[in-house]
């Protein structure tokens, strides 16, 4: 991380805003800089910018918020800060500011703001408080803390790193190195090793709650389910031959009821013929007047049409008098409206000259209004400005002598607190000996305390010492039971095997399981065998089935067909019917052509029968035409039904024999192969069901016993494993119990040297304190004040700061009070002038105002005698609107005449034309009816009516004739069935499977169903027992593997644990950060060996991340950092910064570096070789800025910041870089 560029505003001493340029020439090429100053200038307050920025908070000043900020500069009334660095992943801005309400010095305090932004792009990141902070540490790689002790070692704090705990230096050390990762590591392998632990004991639970039957208890259990097995099969087979005798004896007789009420089913069936014998009669008669329907049909539509011509022709005749009456009422109508038209027109004309003059004066009196509300407003106006400055002018005299009784008391307080006006130039000073005075104060508890934890470290170290030598003895003996166990599991192991490896008792094993699995596979295949002879049988009844529903199918389908021949000949007759209607009326043009009397042109007939009349409607034709063609529909929907039914079957058909192929052919091959496979396992003779569970009762008790042997044997294994195990971290205790001892005495001598050194260093620092009091008290005797005596050194800078605050705002009040005096004195002269100049013009403006009333009365009284208070053009409106109104009226007036005209005339010819068409149809009806009844006669029926009582409609003719179609259906099925019922029944009793009646074999199955049924719950239990004895020992087989297995893992977790594990990762963290902390001191002490040859600092033995120092000139004595004199911390700290920057890892690369204060501990030659160090970071792209007050190294730096002191307590900047305002 570099810092490249600070901008900040208002911030203590350095009030305005101010802009430092760190990639300045000077600075990049020297790459260290010094800020300079007298004390109290604000050299800090620049560090404390940088801090505010980046964290919102300063080292001197932890918090600022809304309750206070003591960093803002006094009398002012916003403050912020602006920092530009760049880190590994961009180069980024962060802005923190506060501001006072309405940026009033007096104002109260409003919540601060704090944002991140992208340098490059301009987006913000961040903007909350909060979430800006957690986006600065993880841009920068280092929170607040860890900021202040590596890049920013500030005033006071300089050697806080040095002096910090280990505890506290860990997480420093893990956020600058990366080594984070290594307490998740520690955790989780801590975790780790508990979750399987737990899972090792939930397996030794489950091993132990697994109970098998013994060998005897197994070996009678197998027996006894053979024997019954044996007995079942037996009882089985008897049981089968008695209900196959049954179920024939039962087909038998149910076979002979069938035929004999099949004799029922002829007798309904005749009787119902009988009674279907007259609807018979009438559907015959039907069909024969079915020939004679579209003659019949033409007569009744020429009738229907004469019917309809002679109404059509009175309603005409009706509606030709009434619209000759309309006519007369319109035509009186229109003459009314055409008159009143004109008189309208007239009245228009004259009311347009009166409205033209009176708009000429409206528009005179609007302009008068206009000026008069312009005159009236202007007015307004005036009178306001009047009493606002009347007002301001009264305000301004009270404050003003409000400003004078101000300027009065402040004067009198600075006369009367006189001796406080030297606080300005001597306050620095005396802050900086009671900061002297609280070091001093400091270093002397610290020194106490340093000698009270020394002494209590040398009683630890004793009582440690003590207590260590126990352990080691426990740790020796428990080595010693290792070694013994393992020996006593390995005789074991040897026993149990009887020679033999444990992996030939594996193979042995997975051996008879594999031989198990072969023979339960070659068992499911015969039985799957039993399973398709069965399957076979159902299919056989299937086809037969289908067979005989195909048979029944044809017949249906070849008498819907004959129905359906006998309708096509109907349809046939009606579509020629209305294909001679369709031919007449396309000869439409030749018929109007036709006279009476002469021949036609066509067919030379001098008849004309449809001259001057409509056609015959051809409704009735058409309807009867889509009937017939819709029952035709039907019939063809019902034979495609029984086609595709049929269609059905045959697929059925031979899908079935297809499927008794298959199966055929399905139990030779698996017979095949189960002959085949027997021959593999070594099975002489037939293989069958009851021949494989013997083998497979054989193997399956082999198996278990071998099974248990090897669990036996893995368990022992396992349990040598972890002793051996065991034996490696008993062997690391012993060690480490022995290394701890002798720790333990080489820390019981170090505290005894420690406490020594701390009782010295306790007593030089009460001297020093003394000396520092004294020296503070001469100089605070000038303002009364002295510290000690129950005043404490904050106390005393308290009312130090409150009494020099108290004067300078005395002065800033009676400075501004003098001003707004003369602010005050020049607004009341200049408000008396104005409000002379105003009251003028408010007197000239109401005279005009007057005036213009006065003509605006006049033209308003002329526009009322001439047009009163009507609107011209609303009256004009409603004149042109009436006159509209009134050409509409005639206008539809002469629509409704013109239209009566034309309806006369329409009339008229259609009475004509009717009357003409009526008669020449008259003839035509006589004509065609003459020729139906010759025509009947002929066909058998002597009159009409004999016709018309044959005739049926279409629904009825339906009826009767399904009727008749299903009795002829119903004796064809009855007859087939019959025939194939006695076929059956003599089939059958050919068998003659049994002699016995059916309550013998009746008597025969209860008895064989009741010992089947103790058996099978015989065999079930024994079943059941055989299948829990081998799924326990399947499942111990699986437990104790598992088991093993858990065992090794566990030993591989626990030896890991043992190594790095803890609960809360500081086993392995403390051993990397150790690591770390080594490599880190290793570069602290190259930096270090280049500024002393004194001092070489090592980790300490009693920490993994504590410091100790070997001073080379004491014959290498190892000391304590706590004893360093403060030149030595101060060198000591600057080589552990440099250290730090040279141990930056990927998150974060330390390139600026802040030291406050520190070097007047140095004398002239360590100060020297600092400076060379630091300039040597230089080569490295570091930047490197100090502050301090010694002259020498001012002398020696040439890029220099320097703050001057101004008047006021505020000071100003200068110096490479540096620019004031917003530049």
């Amino acid at each position: 991380m570099k810092i490249l560029s600070l901008r900040f505003k208002n911030l203590n001493s350095l009030a305005g805003e101010w802009f430092i340029d760190f990639t300045a020439p000077e600075y990049v090429s020297d790459g260290i800089f010094a800020i300079t100053g007298p004390t109290g200038s604000g050299k800090t307050t620049i560090l404390d910018a940088i801090s505010l920025a980046l964290y919102g908070q300063t080292p001197r000043l932890e918090k600022v918020n809304m309750s206070g900020n003591e960093v803002m500069s006094r009398h002012t009334g916003e403050c912020f800060a602006e920092v530009v660095f760049e880190a590994g992943s961009g180069r980024y801005r962060c802005h923190w500011s506060q501001h006072r309400a309405r940026r009033n010095p007096q104002g109260l305090l409003q919540a601060q703001k704090h944002e991140i932004s992208d340098e490059t792009t301009g987006k913000i990141i961040e903007s909350k408080l909060q979430d800006t902070l957690a986006a600065v540490v993880e841009c920068t790689g280092m929170d607040f803390l860890q900021f202040t002790r590596s890049m920013l070692l500030a005033q006071g704090g300089f050697a806080a790193f040095l002096q910090a705990p280990p505890d506290e230096r860990s997480p420093v050390l893990e956020q600058i190195t990366g080594t984070e990762i290594y307490s998740a590591i520690s955790i989780k392998v801590h975790e780790r090793n508990r979750l399987e632990q737990l899972k090792l004991d939930a397996l030794r639970e489950e091993c132990s709650g697994i109970r098998l039957l013994g060998e005897d208890e197994l070996a009678e259990a197998v027996f006894a389910l053979k024997d019954r097995e044996e007995q079942e099969d037996g009882i089985a087979g008897l049981k089968s031959k008695s209900e196959e005798a049954l179920r024939w004896l039962r087909q038998i007789t149910v076979m002979k009821a069938g035929l004999a009420g099949m004799e029922e089913e002829f007798r309904e069936l005749r009787s119902r013929e009988e009674r279907f014998y007259p609807d018979r009669q009438r559907l015959e008669k039907a069909m024969q007047a079915s020939r004679f329907e579209p003659a019949y049909t033409a007569v009744m539509q020429l009738r229907q049409l004469q019917d309809r011509d002679l109404l059509d022709k009175t309603v005409a005749e009706r509606e030709l008098e009434r619209s000759k009456a309309v006519f007369e009422e319109r035509a009186g109508e229109f003459r009314v409206a055409e008159k009143r038209l004109l008189l309208l027109k007239e009245e228009e004309t004259a009311l347009a000259g009166v409205i033209r003059v009176v708009r000429a004066l409206d528009l005179q009196i609007s302009a008068g209004e206009e000026r008069r509300f312009q005159s009236e407003s202007a007015l307004n106006v005036l009178q306001k400005r009047i009493a606002a400055s009347e007002g301001q002018l009264a305000e301004a005299e009270r404050e003003l002598l409000s400003e004078r009784k101000k300027m009065e008391d402040a004067e009198r307080y600075l006369s009367e607190h006189e001796a406080d006006g030297g606080l300005a130039t001597s306050l620095s000073g005396i802050e900086e000996k009671v900061r002297q005075c609280q070091a001093t104060e400091t270093a002397e508890l610290d020194a106490r305390k340093v000698r009270n934890d020394a002494s209590k470290r040398l009683e630890k170290a004793a009582i440690a010492l003590r207590e260590l030598m126990p352990a080691t003895a426990g740790a020796r003996k428990d080595f010693d039971s290792c070694l013994y166990l393992q020996t006593e599991l390995a005789g074991q192991l040897e026993g149990l095997l009887e020679g033999s490896s444990l992996s030939e008792l594996r193979s042995e094993t997975a051996r008879i399981q594999e031989r198990i699995r072969a023979l339960e596979i070659l068992q499911a295949r015969l039985m799957q065998l039993a399973g398709f002879e069965e399957r076979i049988l159902t299919v056989r009844q299937a086809l037969r089935s289908a067979e005989a529903e195909l048979k029944h199918n044809s017949f249906e389908l070849d008498r819907i067909s004959l129905l359906q021949r006998k309708e096509e000949q109907i349809v046939e007759g009606l579509q020629r019917e209305a294909e001679l209607h369709g031919k007449i009326r396309s000869l439409e043009d030749e018929r109007r052509m036709l006279q009476e009397g002469l021949p036609c042109p066509l067919c030379g007939s001098i008849h004309h029968p449809f001259v001057g009349e409509d056609l015959p409607d051809a409704d009735m034709a058409a309807d009867a035409l889509r009937q017939g063609r819709l029952s035709l529909h039907e019939r063809a929907l019902e034979i495609t039904g029984l086609r595709v039914a049929a269609a059905r079957l045959e697929t059925e058909i031979r899908q079935l024999h297809g499927q008794r192929d298959e199966l055929r052919k399905s139990i030779e091959t698996d017979l095949q192969w189960c002959r085949h496979s027997a021959g593999t396992l070594s099975i002489e003779g037939e293989p069958s069901v009851e021949n494989i569970d013997a083998i497979l009762d054989k193997h399956r008790l082999l198996s278990v016993k071998l099974s248990d042997r090897l669990a036996a044997a893995e368990r022992i294994e396992g349990a040598h494993t972890a002793a051996a195990q065991e034996e490696k971290n008993f062997q690391q205790r012993l060690t480490e119990a022995l290394r701890q001892q002798e720790s333990a005495g080489y820390a019981l001598k170090t505290a005894e040297t420690e406490a020594a050194r701390a009782g010295e260093s306790e007593a030089l620092a009460g001297e020093k304190r003394k000396t520092a009091d004294a020296v503070l008290n001469l100089e605070l005797a000038d303002y009364a004040i002295a510290a000690g005596d129950g005043l404490s050194y904050p106390d005393v800078l308290r009312q130090l700061h409150s009494r020099l605050e108290r004067r300078q705002e005395v002065e800033l009040r009676k400075d501004a009070a003098r001003q707004r005096i003369t602010v005050l004195e020049g607004f009341r002269s200049v408000q008396q002038e104005l409000l002379k100049t105003n009251r003028e013009d408010c007197l000239q403006k109401e005279t005009a105002y007057a005036a213009e009333g006065a003509a605006l009365a006049g033209l308003q009284r002329q526009r009322e005698g001439l047009f009163g208070s009507k609107n011209p053009d609303a009256e004009e409106g409603r004149a042109a609107e009436v006159a509209r109104l009134a050409e509409e009226v005639l206008e539809e007036v002469r629509s409704a005449r013109e239209v009566a005209s034309r309806r006369i005339v329409t009339l008229s010819e259609r009475v004509a034309m009717l009357g003409a068409s009526s008669a020449e149809r008259s003839v035509m009806i006589s004509e065609r009816q003459a020729l139906l009844e010759h025509e009947l006669s002929g066909g058998g029926f002597e009159s009409l009516e004999r016709f018309l009582s044959a005739r049926l409609d279409r629904h009825e003719f339906e009826r009767l004739e399904k009727q008749a179609g299903a009795l002829a259906a119903r004796r064809l099925e009855l007859e087939t069935l019959k025939g194939e019922r006695l076929g059956k029944l003599l089939q059958e009793e050919e068998r003659a499977l049994t002699d016995s009646s059916e309550e013998v074999l009746c008597e025969e199955l209860e008895r064989f169903s009741a010992s089947l049924g103790t058996l099978r719950s015989d065999i079930a239990a024994l079943k059941i027992r055989l299948q829990e004895h081998e799924r326990s020992a399947l499942l111990l087989r699986e437990k104790t593997s598992a088991l093993a297995a858990q065992q090794i893992e566990c030993a591989r977790w626990s030896s890991l644990n043992e190594l790095i594990g803890s609960s809360d990762g500081k086993k392995f963290r403390n051993f990397a950060q150790g690591l770390t902390f080594e490599i880190m001191i290793g570069h602290a002490n190259r930096q270090l060996a280049g500024m002393t040859d004194r001092y070489l600092l090592v980790r300490s033995a009693a920490h993994p991340l504590a410091l100790d120092v070997i001073d080379t000139w004491q014959a290498g004595e190892v000391r304590s950092t706590k004893n360093l004199s403060g030149g030595e911390s101060f060198i000591v700290s600057l080589a552990l910064a440099l250290g730090l920057s040279h141990m930056s890892s990927r998150n974060v690369r330390v390139d600026s570096l802040f030291l406050d204060e520190g070097f007047g501990t140095l004398d002239e030659e360590s100060l020297d070789t600092a400076l060379k160090t630091l300039s040597g970071l230089h080569q490295n792209g570091k930047i490197i800025g100090i502050i301090s007050h010694v002259p020498a190294l001012k002398e020696r730096i040439a890029a220099r910041i320097r703050v001057h002191p101004v008047s006021g307590g505020r000071s100003r900047l200068s110096g490479p870089g540096v620019i004031e305002g917003n530049g």
